[in-house]
């Protein structure tokens, strides 16, 4: 496949300070620790083992975790962790049914190529890639569906807690749509397969996104890992205490997010008091601070000071991160270097540093994740037709269609020469007049910007006929962006990775491998 390489800066995408910490803006230094560079990687390598994790639980309880259905990848991987000069790369990602938006893939395979890049930069060390499984995420109607071909797939199902512990009572019936819906395409799919085995063979949500992620990068020594896990909580219990008893994630992001409207950004996302919730198989609700202690919203259940310590002390699996803390977990219990994320990720990752320190936890190098684009034959000969360059691509439909219209017609060059035309007719009565007397001038100045401001308006309107008289222009840039945005939506962030293997099959794999590296920080638009 061919690869064009368009800055994220020339198209207007990502969050404003993540652009700014991806170019190295000095202005935002105090808000990381490693910059995202080969540097701030050798950086993390170098201070790494200061904050030392328990790295023989890590590797028992995944090793639980995957109970027998180790792969000799995951097998070696998991004998690499146990050793001091092991680290891991982590991307994490909510458990979308079918694996959900696009970007989810792309992330994974960011996360696979930059420990690959290091392992051959330092091959005295390891380096493993991990991908987080949000399994305690409760936000059940943000995973339950996906998009195949303009059609939405959805899992109907009841969910109020974690939603990695779900059976998967329903899947049968996801399945057969997916397969009503395709038809005979679907024999051309070679992956479609391991979707149907995973979810069928899955104990739960959590179970069959492993055995997914695992048929889909069956070679690169990848970690699922399942934080909802009562023993790696027990290595959490003190970031616990510190949050309910010192608010310590909300004093830290307060202050960062002072520094951060001094710099002229708004807050990615916003603290409370506690960013804690209460998790049991029924529920899993915030907790708040009361006059008597601790109460979980919306139930009866409420603690003092000294049961609150009791009860985390016993069942800390009860206590679960949410979206500022589940960082500092995930580095509490993993040799970590580096987390890769998406650009509203890096965003809320620039606001928690001063967490990390007042923990005392070791702050990651935080890498924006590849993002790619997909153009099929017929769009890219309607881009060539159009003369249009892949950075222009990426305007709105109304700039692209103002865009070539203009470029198609004579009628802004001819506007501007009669415009010159009425500003030299003018100089020359302002002239005339301002010769009678002075205060004359200042009417012909006047009379001469009405008359350019009447110009502009023909042009405007002008232009706009064109527009509408340009339906064959018209009809291909709608082709374009229709591809590119379904639905109005940017297209990692709708399509899933079924559509793209059922146009480009297994091959695909191979190229988002090839052109992934998370130290290039450019959307990749790939096209046959």
């Amino acid at each position: 496949m061919n690869v064009d390489f368009v800055d994220y800066e020339d198209i207007g995408m990502l969050h404003p300070i993540t652009r700014a910490y991806i170019n190295n803006d000095p202005k935002i230094q105090s808000l990381f620790q490693y910059g995202p560079s080969a540097k701030g990687l050798k950086e993390a390598i170098d201070n790494r083992n200061k904050f030392p994790v328990d790295r023989s639980l890590l590797v028992k309880q995944l090793r639980e975790q995957y109970a027998g259905s180790e792969s000799k990848n995951v097998n070696e991987a998991l004998d690499e962790l146990g050793q001091d000069n092991c680290f891991t790369v982590v991307t994490g990602h909510q458990l979308c049914l079918f694996t959900g938006p696009l970007y989810f893939i792309y992330k994974i395979f960011s996360a696979i190529n930059l420990a690959r890049d290091l392992r051959e930069l330092y091959p005295e060390k390891r380096f493993v890639p991990v991908y987080w499984m949000a399994t305690e995420d409760h936000d059940f109607d943000e995973i339950n569906h996906f998009h195949l071909e303009g059609k939405t797939i959805r899992w109907n199902k009841e969910s109020n807690s974690a939603v990695g512990r779900l059976n998967l009572d329903g899947m049968d019936q996801v399945i057969q749509e997916v397969q009503d819906h395709l038809g005979d395409s679907l024999h051309a799919c070679q992956a479609w397969e391991p979707f149907v085995q995973a979810y069928q063979q899955g104990k739960n949500l959590a179970d069959a996104t492993r055995k997914l992620v695992h048929a889909l990068f069956p070679h690169d020594g990848l970690i699922c890992v399942d934080g909802d896990d009562r023993e790696l909580k027990r290595v959490f219990i003190p970031a616990i205490e510190k949050e309910l008893f010192e608010q310590v994630s909300e004093n830290s992001v307060q202050s960062t997010l002072e520094t951060w409207k001094e710099l002229g950004y708004k807050e990615q996302v916003g603290g409370r008091e506690l960013n804690l919730f209460y998790l049991t198989d029924e529920l899993r609700n915030r907790i708040v601070k009361t006059e008597t202690g601790f109460q979980v919203v919306g139930t009866d259940i409420h603690f003092t000071d000294s049961e609150i310590r009791e009860e985390y002390t016993n069942y800390p699996e009860r206590f679960s991160p949410n979206v500022l803390l589940r960082p500092v977990y995930q580095e509490m219990i993993l040799p970590n270097l580096a987390y890769i994320g998406g650009g509203a990720e890096v965003a809320y990752w620039l606001q928690l540093k001063s967490t990390f320190e007042s923990l005392n936890v070791f702050y990651p190098v935080v890498l924006l994740r590849n993002s790619f684009a997909f153009l099929n034959d017929k769009e890219v000969r309607k881009m060539n037709q159009l003369q249009l360059s892949a950075t222009e691509i990426f305007q709105s439909a109304d700039e692209l269609l103002k865009l070539k219209v203009q470029e198609d017609s004579d009628s802004e060059p001819f506007f501007e020469d009669k415009k010159k035309e009425i500003q030299s007719l003018f100089a020359e009565i302002n002239q005339k007049l301002s010769a009678v007397d002075s205060n004359l001038g200042k009417s012909t100045k006047a009379a001469e910007v009405d008359q350019l401001n009447r110009m502009d308006s023909l042009l405007k309107k002008l232009i706009r006929t064109e527009k509408k008289q340009a339906h064959v222009t018209q009809e291909r840039i709608a082709a374009v962006k229709a591809l590119l945005e379904p639905d109005g939506k940017v297209q990692e962030r709708y399509w899933n990775i079924l559509q793209l293997l059922m146009i480009f099959g297994w091959p695909l794999m191979v190229e988002l491998r090839k052109h992934s590296d998370v130290l290039d920080f450019r959307l990749k638009l790939m096209y046959p």
